[in-house]
């Protein structure tokens, strides 16, 4: 994992790719003999192969984020969610019954993979969330997170929805 580790920073979602090896890896693999040999599971073969595709590292990553172009508030709460950006758009829903029950932290993780999705037209741009909520915030500046399979699949689909628009993406913390 350390040569893969190296290689997530300067592949385009490696982080991501990274934190989902992790989170299977900690499945299969047993804790209390680290240098014990075991044979690799399938599921961990397919996920190893993304790695090997041809042109992965000739794909540039930016090593700085471009000019700040779009700010988004975003906020969840038990009933509900809702974002503000700075190019004057906003919205705001009533959770579905099934995502009311999610953890907090999925919810305001899931407010940011949603604002992009109700302004179709975000292309090629970096853009800040501006969030209250602590994980969400590290799961956006980590591109994920691998203690929790429901932060790392809402983190999967915000980045796989930020990389097919080009959107770079950062998070600030703001207190209430």
């Amino acid at each position: 994992m350390g040569s893969l580790t190296f290689a997530a920073q300067v592949t385009p979602l490696g982080p991501l790719w990274c934190r989902r090896l992790w989170w299977e890896g900690n499945r299969v693999f047993p804790r209390a003999a680290p240098h014990h040999l075991c044979p690799v599971p399938p599921h961990l073969h397919r996920l190893l192969r993304q790695w090997l595709s041809p042109g992965l590292l000739e794909t540039a990553v930016p090593w700085k984020l471009s000019a700040l172009q779009l700010q988004v508030y975003t906020d969840a709460s038990d009933s509900g969610w809702g974002f503000q950006a700075s190019n004057g758009r906003q919205g705001r829903e009533r959770w579905e019954q099934a995502d009311a029950q999610r953890h907090v932290n999925v919810r305001e993780l899931t407010v940011p993979l949603l604002s992009p999705q109700k302004q179709a037209d975000l292309r090629q741009l970096h853009v800040c969330f501006y969030m209250d909520n602590v994980v969400a915030v590290t799961c956006v500046k980590r591109m994920g997170y691998s203690r929790s399979i429901s932060l790392l699949r809402t983190s999967e689909a915000l980045f796989n929805l930020a990389a097919s628009r080009h959107l770079t993406l950062s998070a600030v913390h703001r207190r209430r």
